[in-house]
């Protein structure tokens, strides 16, 4: 193909990538034309709705008939593999499952010392209750970031009050969502799986990857742009670390209104805040968005005739606690009372408790904390809750 047609080419699939749902499209002109009567209905019979049981259809078996073609140069192993696909494994429920154990966690605050080489992750989910996940600190801005552009992606998606529209939405953009909360995921489960082995130059290559066409603003992650990417920058591009680009500074301009604020580079941003507004109802399979509401962001809603009883997760529960006179920082000197966030399940478990926090936080000239900051940093200082004040 002659230069000029490669890169007319490539200038229409950019083009596609910015119309896509998790390209950054104006949300209200997409809805717009999916309302528009130009616009031909999709039959029921066709459509798999949110809200509706999935039917269970056997999967068409697609017959090749013709072998296989070499691996291509853009395909590397290290890339995670784009679901292209939902079938039986990853209906809406599931889906949605996931995202709420696997791809809800907590992004802590700048720490206050630039000496400390790591960040704490707290995930909460089915099976990782409380988990603690460390990573090198280089992560925490980028997956600041991945994580807003996940949330916000939902949340825009999931939004629109017709259910007609909002399941179109859906249906267009899950398994781009999908693909985000996977690569979370991965991360997360990597770095826990590194565990206590884990140095500072620990590095997850199908995160990087990601990240790497992120920093290009190339925000969809299915096959053909993955394949595209590689055409246009070539293998080399990958190489060389990743979190070395300026995170910083990228991540507050952001992509297509996918921003992180300085705010929230500063302060993080809280599992409970990225999901705030999702609520699902198990009983009728239905899950939307509702950018107003005042229940708990982890609302699930259970079904008894005709009355809704929400069923909530646990709060932050705000403690005092008392620093015990050894070992103290050279910075400190006798007992200071700081202010730290715990969750617990169980009230009691708020008393006697013995609990690993930092003290890194913005303090007063008598020593106390004045911004409370959850117990997520590798801890400098063991404490004893002294009293509740729940």
């Amino acid at each position: 193909m002659p230069h000029a047609e490669m890169k007319s080419a490539r200038r229409a699939k950019r083009e596609l990538q910015q119309r896509t749902p998790l390209g950054g499209r104006r949300i209200s002109s997409a809805l717009t034309a999916r309302s528009s009567s130009n616009t031909p209905n999709i039959p029921e019979s066709e459509s798999q709705s949110i809200s509706a049981p999935i039917p269970k259809a056997p999967i068409p078996i697609i017959t090749q008939t013709a072998p296989p073609t070499p691996q291509k140069g853009w395909r590397n192993p290290a890339d995670l593999p784009f679901i292209s696909k939902a079938g039986k494994t990853w209906d809406d429920p599931a889906i949605i499952r996931f995202l709420r154990t696997k791809a809800a966690f907590s992004i802590p605050p700048r720490a206050a010392s630039t000496a400390d080489p790591w960040v704490i992750v707290r995930c909460i989910g089915a099976d990782t209750d409380g988990e603690l996940v460390r990573l090198p600190r280089g992560y925490r801005i980028p997956l600041l970031w991945v994580a807003k552009f996940l949330w916000s992606s939902v949340a825009l998606i999931l939004a629109p009050a017709d259910p007609a529209v909002r399941k179109d939405e859906w249906d267009d953009a899950k398994l781009d969502i999908l693909h985000a909360a996977r690569l979370c995921d991965h991360l997360l489960s990597a770095a826990a799986e590194a565990g206590a082995g884990m140095d500072r130059g620990w590095r997850c290559a199908a995160f990087d990857r990601a990240l790497r066409r992120y920093w290009h603003r190339w925000l969809v992650s299915r096959d053909e742009f993955v394949r595209d990417f590689w055409r246009e920058f070539g293998e080399e591009e990958y190489e060389g670390d990743v979190l070395k680009l300026g995170w910083g500074q990228w991540v507050l301009k952001g992509h297509k209104g996918f921003a992180v604020t300085k705010q929230e580079v500063l302060n993080g941003i809280t599992m409970e805040e990225f999901i705030k507004g999702l609520v699902v109802d198990e009983d009728e399979g239905t899950f939307q968005w509702l950018p107003s509401t005042t229940e708990s962001p982890t609302t699930e809603h259970h079904s008894h005739g005709t009355s809704t009883v929400p069923v909530q997760t646990p709060e932050w529960r705000t403690v005092h606690v008392q620093a015990l006179p050894t070992p103290l920082p050279s910075a400190a000197s006798g007992n200071f009372v700081y202010d730290a966030k715990i969750e617990s399940r169980d009230e009691n478990a708020l008393q006697n408790f013995n609990l690993l926090a930092n003290v890194n936080g913005v303090r007063n000239t008598t020593g106390q904390i004045v911004r409370s900051l959850p117990p997520l940093l590798p801890p400098s200082l063991l404490f004893l809750v002294s009293d509740c004040c729940c």
